[in-house]
């Protein structure tokens, strides 16, 4: 069972009806009690840091959300998703982030490139992993943001992405995983990747 975090944020009948695409079943996870039914977690995300961290905080998901880590069990976060397993984030005044991943969250200068980068660009695989199988390297997949995450260690860097530099597109650390696209606007690709996490046991 897909359970895909609803905490007021997020494209979430998008990534539900990726997930049923991909043939599997989901539930809306609403109170951390929903979680005892979760094989796998999404969190998805549009939306404000802060805002998203404090909803999360206040439905007191933070300590179900670590239990659910610690037992091995998948999780994904997708675009803000992926910025909240991160450590902090300078969006709402340095506020922190769930810490799964060492990483702050900057924004793109908009001095340099068009902030949010939208639209299609390529994934650059620099290691292999579970979700990545069967997806062509250099794939195009669809960005809406304005932050990216930095500080990252090289170790947790699954692929990378350039605008105004190269940034970390998909980190990973054990059970963890972010994508800083959205999978479920991107097409054959994007539905892969979706499809191999839910297939995906947790380990590398």
């Amino acid at each position: 069972m897909i359970g895909i975090l609803k905490i007021g944020s997020g494209n979430i009948s998008s990534v539900a009806n990726a997930v049923y695409i991909s043939g599997f079943d989901y539930i809306m996870v609403e109170t951390p009690e929903d979680l005892e039914e979760c094989s796998h977690l999404i969190l998805p995300g549009v939306g404000h840091f802060a805002t998203a961290m404090n909803k999360l905080r206040q439905a007191s998901f933070e300590q179900p959300l670590q239990a659910f880590k610690q037992s091995g069990k998948p999780i994904l976060g997708i675009c803000l998703g992926m910025q909240m397993l991160l450590t902090d984030s300078e969006e709402g005044e340095h506020s922190k982030g769930l810490g799964y991943i060492e990483g702050k969250v900057k924004r793109f200068s908009d001095e340099k490139v068009r902030v949010p980068h939208a639209g299609w660009n390529e994934i650059h695989i620099k290691k292999p992993h579970p979700l990545l199988e069967d997806i062509k390297p250099n794939s195009d997949m669809y960005f809406v943001h304005s932050f990216r995450a930095v500080n990252v260690s090289k170790k947790s860097v699954i692929a990378t992405t350039h605008y105004q530099e190269d940034y970390p597109s998909v980190i990973a650390s054990e059970n963890v995983i972010g994508a800083q696209f959205h999978p479920e606007k991107s097409q054959n690709s994007g539905l892969k990747f979706i499809e191999n996490f839910c297939d995906w046991d947790g380990t590398c």
